[in-house]
């Protein structure tokens, strides 16, 4: 007796409730909810290398209502690393044809365990209601990425507190090539000779 071969998969997808948005108008519900925060970073850049420290973070985060403290925590945690990441160290490169040429950790910087701020001080916003999720929690995984933008602007007010320029230069990952150019450049010269000058910390 032969096989039927019958198709037991099955398929489908979620989609949000109540979304609804009017994209000529801009008008709508978008999102089921959205997320809060902020940080606060401070850095330091060594002027004659260009290389940088991230030496303390504080953030607070609206997460709703938690359903477990330690997770989110570590959650928020592994985010702003990713974040920083993003915003000083992951640099693509590619050849004229297209290859890409960071391809491997030795040319494609990721964060490790010495980049990351020694300090790391977390709060959670107080908890408001939210019924578009489980237990009125937020999501932590994801939004926390965003804090890796205060990590470039510490490394950037770095920067400017080193050379007394104000500086609008928008150009991730902050890599320190990229800061060795701002610094000795014509418009932000320094003595990078004076020994009160090799470290700048903000």
């Amino acid at each position: 007796m032969s096989a039927s071969r019958q198709d037991l998969s099955a398929h489908g997808f979620y989609a949000t409730p109540m979304l609804e948005y009017d994209m000529k108008t801009e008008r709508g519900k978008p999102f089921a909810y959205h997320v809060y925060g902020a940080a606060l970073i401070e850095a330091s850049i060594d002027v004659l290398r260009g290389t940088y420290t991230i030496d303390r973070a504080t953030i607070v985060h609206d997460i709703g209502e938690s359903i477990d403290e330690s997770v989110d925590i570590g959650q928020i945690e592994g985010a702003l690393a990713q974040g920083l990441g993003w915003a000083l160290l992951e640099d693509l490169r590619f050849e004229p044809d297209g290859k890409p040429i960071s391809d491997t950790l030795s040319t494609y910087k990721v964060p490790d365990i010495n980049f990351i701020p020694p300090s790391i001080d977390i709060e959670f916003l107080p908890s408001i209601e939210n019924p578009f999720a489980p237990y009125n929690s937020k999501a932590v995984g994801e939004p926390p990425l965003q804090y890796g933008i205060a990590g470039y602007f510490a490394v950037l007010e770095a920067i400017r507190a080193a050379t007394g320029k104000t500086l609008e230069y928008y150009d991730l990952p902050l890599i320190p090539e990229k800061i060795m150019k701002l610094l000795i450049s014509e418009q932000n010269k320094i003595d990078i000779a004076t020994e009160n000058h090799m470290w700048t910390k903000v």
